[in-house]
Order: structure tokens, then C-alpha cells, then sequence
């Protein structure tokens, strides 16, 4: 098959969650002799539109431009350039299936009508649903604008892969899109080799953008409640500085550093020499760092909240912790993690046991059968089971 996936930050340029996810089965798509196409923003250096990395085409479709904001939000310009460079897709080469990237939701307008034109079926990778009060809090009186760009997106793909059971459930009940068309598609993970255990130079760790729910400011004060205890923070955003500065306000400047990602193997590298990943985020769509540090043998502590999905990846007690968004009890439960190393070897091993089914070639296999049966679809629609 020729497949399109339109998506404004991929890695290795940019470093992420859904950019992984779009990288691995990119490769591996392609690897399977599939013609893969990633329609992105001009991220390379080199001058041309289009460049093959790893058996991929990058083809830009719009100019790089900032994606956040000073606040961390989402820039409105770059969703406006982007979703008018999506229209690019009218000339551009065939394709059998287009899968659009929720974020920003702006080319799906593009990819609805160019679909529309070529008589091509659209698919849609989603990775977290906002329900109108978060759409009124982050855009004020445009909130309403969000929440309906976000539900003519969802209806408007043929296929939509959501990443959680959470996601795919507020699909379907809080959008409207019809049960049969959306699938769950949980990303792969790496899981680390038997016998590799590598020295654990950091208590806790923490991987991610620095923003305000993902309560990195709680991690902190619970670390100050635990003697000892070291810290890792990886991540850039605009919390950064206030987070650098409360950690010094606690007097643990001595025992947590501050770490900007760099290449995808480095933050790994990391995780395995860690003890414990903590996440105190209260929205999230999946939780991929919990999983890659489950590959790498680190159990992981969220917290209990409807709007994260990252619990769903979390057997309390088993593969890791979930806990209340209060420092205190965090720091209770980090301090008798780090005291017995009994629990620490059996969570190790059942971390590891849990990240094993969660497969990339899994991830392509459900993904490859899906695309295949709407394409024959699309084709043949008179052969849709009744």
C-alpha cells in the first residue's frame, strides 16, 4: 500500500510520545514494503521539501513554525499554516489510505476534502478526548470552537485508532462517532533483555514537557519529604524555571537535576538506571513513559484521576503505584518502594512481564489488517458485510 501520514512533529526531529509512535511503525510499515509518507513540517536542515530517512519520505508540506506558545499551549499560527499547507495534498503523489494526526486538528478540513476528491479512505491516530470545560479553560470563549473542531475531525475519519480504552470511549460517547469505526491501537515498547540490570543511580524519574497538569511541583514536594531520595527530571516546557526554582525554595537542589531530552536512546538509558518512574500528570491520553520504563524494568507511580489513561497501564501494588495527587501520600509510598528491595526485584520482574505484550509488531500487525480490510472497502463497498 501507499501510505500517508500527515503529522506537523515526527522524530527524530522532534521528541515526544505520538512522534515515536509515528516513527515505529513507519519503519516498520515500511520494512514490510508498504510505501511510507510522513507530510510534515520542514524540520531538516537540507533545503529540499523532501528528504529518506530509514526507508521513510519526509515531505514537508509547511514551513517549521514554533508549536507552543510561551504558556505551553498550542500556537494558533502553526495550526493555521499547517492546516493551509495540508492543502498541498491536492497535488500531491498517490496514496491507497491518509492518516491524520489529531494534533493540530486544522488539516483535517484539508485531508476531509482531498480524500473526498481522490476517493481515498481517511484515518485518524488519536491520542486524548477534551471534553468542553477543558476546551473553555484552554481557549476562554473560543472553548466552543475547540470542542466542535475537535468532534468534526473525530467524525470526519473512516477509521479512527485510539491509543486508549479511555480515548475510544470518549469517542463514542462524548463525540458521537460511530463504536465500529474506532479501534484501540496501544503503542509498542522496547523491552529490555533478560539478565539486563544496570546499576540504579537515580531513586525517582520523571519524563516529559513541563507543563501545569503534568504536577511535577508535587513530585518535588514529595521528594522533600523523603530524605535521601534523588530525583531526575526530564523534560523542557514552560514550567521549567518555576520548577527549578521550588526545588531549590525545598532545599533538594542538591539531590534532583533538571535534564533536557535529548535523542529517544538517551532518555532510556536513563529510565535504566532508575528505580521508579513517577508521573504525576492528571491527563493523559495513554502514558507512554510508563510503559517504556515498564521495558526497561521501572515500575511507575500515577495518580488516580478520569482524565488519565495512564492508570490502565498500572496493576497497583503489581507493576506499580496508584496514588492520590497529594505529596505526602506520594512521598509514603516512594519511601517503602526505595525500603524494600524485595519488592523493588519483584516489580521489576512483573513490569518487564507486562511491557512483553505490549509489542510494536503487535501495534503494526492490528494496524496493517485494519487499513487493509478499508481499503478493500473503500473499493468494494457493495462487498461490506451486511
Amino acid at each position: 500500500m501507499k501510505l500517508a501520514f500527515l503529522s506537523d512533529a515526527v522524530y527524530p526531529f522532534h521528541h515526544g510520545g505520538k512522534e515515536t509512535l509515528h516513527y515505529e511503525r513507519s519503519v516498520r510499515l515500511a520494512s514490510r514494503g508498504h510505501a511510507v509518507r510522513i507530510l510534515t513540517m520542514h524540520w531538516w536542515p537540507e533545503r529540499g521539501g523532501s528528504i529518506v530517512r530509514d526507508g521513510i519520505v519526509f515531505q514537508a508540506v509547511a514551513p517549521r513554525t514554533a508549536m507552543y506558545t510561551a504558556k505551553g499551549r498550542r500556537a494558533i499560527w502553526e495550526s493555521v499554516l499547517f492546516g493551509l499547507g495540508s492543502l498541498r495534498l491536492l497535488w500531491s503523489r498517490p496514496f491507497d489510505v491518509l492518516d491524520v494526526d489529531q494534533f493540530p486538528f486544522t488539516p483535517f478540513f484539508a485531508a476531509w476534502l482531498v480524500c473526498r476528491i481522490r476517493r481515498r479512505p481517511m484515518t485518524a491516530t488519536w491520542h486524548e478526548v477534551w471534553d468542553r470545560d477543558y476546551w473553555r479553560d484552554y481557549m476562554g470563549w473560543l472553548g466552543p470552537v475547540g470542542f466542535w473542531m475537535q468532534s468534526f475531525a473525530a467524525r470526519s475519519a473512516d477509521l479512527v485508532f485510539a491509543n486508549s480504552v479511555v480515548t475510544a470511549h470518549r469517542l463514542t460517547h462524548w463525540l458521537g462517532v460511530d463504536a465500529s469505526r474506532v479501534i484501540v491501537l496501544s503503542p509498542g515498547t522496547t523491552v529490555a533483555k533478560s539478565g539486563e540490570s544496570p546499576r540504579k543511580m537515580i531513586d525517582c524519574i520523571f519524563v516529559g514537557r513541563l507543563l501545569p497538569h503534568k504536577h511535577v511541583d508535587v513530585m518535588l514536594r514529595a521528594l522533600a519529604l523523603t530524605p535521601n531520595a534523588t530525583g531526575l527530571i526530564i523534560g523542557n516546557g514552560p514550567e521549567r524555571d518555576r520548577l527549578v526554582a521550588l526545588a531549590d525554595e525545598l532545599g533538594i537542589d542538591d539531590r534532583v537535576r533538571f535534564e533536557s531530552p535529548g535523542s529517544h536512546e538517551a532518555v532510556l538509558d536513563r529510565l535504566r538506571a532508575s528505580k521508579l518512574l513517577v508521573l504525576p500528570s492528571t491527563r493523559e491520553g495513554f502514558g507512554v513513559a510508563v510503559l517504556e520504563a515498564n521495558g526497561c524494568g521501572v515500575p511507575a507511580l500515577v495518580v488516580q484521576h478520569p482524565d488519565n489513561a495512564a492508570i490502565e497501564l498500572v496493576r497497583d501494588g503489581v507493576t506499580g503505584f496508584i496514588c492520590d495527587l497529594a505529596a505526602d501520600r506520594m512521598a509514603a509510598q516512594i519511601r517503602a518502594y526505595l525500603e524494600d528491595p524485595l519488592l523493588q526485584s519483584r516489580m521489576r520482574e512483573a513490569a518487564l512481564t507486562t511491557a512483553a505484550t505490549y509489542t510494536w509488531d503487535a501495534h503494526v500487525n492490528k494496524m496493517e489488517a485494519a487499513l487493509n480490510a478499508l481499503v478493500g472497502e473503500i473499493s468494494n463497498p457493495l462487498a461490506k458485510p451486511a
